[in-house]
């Protein structure tokens, strides 16, 4: 039986993907890579298709419009169970990179010592700094949603009547209290969207990433419905990958106040989901 397949989501970034491509291929030789071109207006989907074209272990999906985060890795989710069936599906932005030849070792053994439904890696910056994962603010309650989601219809309608320089961020921004420590490994945490290993446990219960959104809180998403089916997920250290960051993001806007207005529209989306959840 197969063990391990990765979904990389694609949009714009030619090189980025390719560079992400290249560390599995380096790292886990023997794991099928499917590219989802998340509907680039780019023409890089087609010129993904080409470079891969003789390459056996590269797939190369090309969706006609942008489906978003979840329905976008998805698709390639449903691809690989239906070509290859593997224990587990790892699925990583295109702006992240392998870094361990014995990746696989490590996700098969977290899974046999924990079953995990979902396995989250250490995250880095290219220059080495530790960040992000596990996630410590989790939006669990429903009073915590319906304040973010004022707050956030309140930056938005700023930011559409040129009012922008009221505010000064549009994401998300907590004090940390230091619960967690990178260096350990955690059971039942948030994990980071930028790499999600889902095992053969996960989808007994689900088909794939809750598809009801376009992109941003899907980590909350994942983590809330995962723990009303008594499953587990597992922030494991010794699994490393490095997160170039906002890459994808930055490719699909032009202006600062643009960004604010796609990130806030689709924060209030996502929202509107987790308080779905929540009731």
């Amino acid at each position: 039986m197969l063990e391990l397949a990765f979904v990389i989501l694609h949009y714009k970034t030619f090189k980025t993907t390719i560079d992400c491509v290249n560390s599995i291929l380096n790292n886990v030789p023997e794991a099928p890579v499917v590219i989802v071109d998340n509907g680039s207006c780019n023409g890089t989907g087609k010129k993904l298709s080409e470079f891969y074209r003789n390459n056996a272990v590269v797939s190369v999906l090309c969706l006609e419009n942008n489906l978003g985060f979840a329905n976008g890795n998805n698709e390639g989710i449903y691809y690989i169970k239906k070509h290859y069936s593997p224990r587990f599906i790892a699925v990583m932005n295109n702006d992240t990179l392998i870094i361990q030849k014995n990746f696989l070792e490590i996700v098969v053994n977290e899974y046999e010592k924990s079953g995990f439904s979902v396995l989250g890696p250490q995250i880095c910056t290219k220059d080495g700094i530790i960040t992000s994962s596990p996630v410590e603010y989790i939006v669990d309650t429903k009073k915590k949603a319906l304040v973010l989601l004022l707050k956030r219809r309140i930056k938005l309608l700023l930011n559409k009547l040129y009012l922008n320089r009221l505010i000064h961020d549009v994401g998300m921004v907590t004090k940390h209290s230091g619960k967690y420590n990178n260096l350990q490994r955690y059971e039942n945490v948030k994990l980071h969207g930028a790499c999600w290993i889902f095992s053969e446990n996960f989808f007994k219960k689900f088909n794939g990433i809750n598809s009801t959104t376009f992109l941003y809180f899907e980590e909350d998403i994942l983590y809330l419905e995962i723990k009303k089916k008594g499953l587990l997920t597992v922030y494991n250290p010794e699994l490393k990958i490095i997160h170039l960051e906002d890459v994808s993001t930055n490719s699909i806007t032009k202006s600062n106040r643009e960004k604010n207005i796609f990130v806030l529209e689709n924060e209030i989306q996502s929202l509107r989901t987790l308080i779905k959840i929540l009731n």
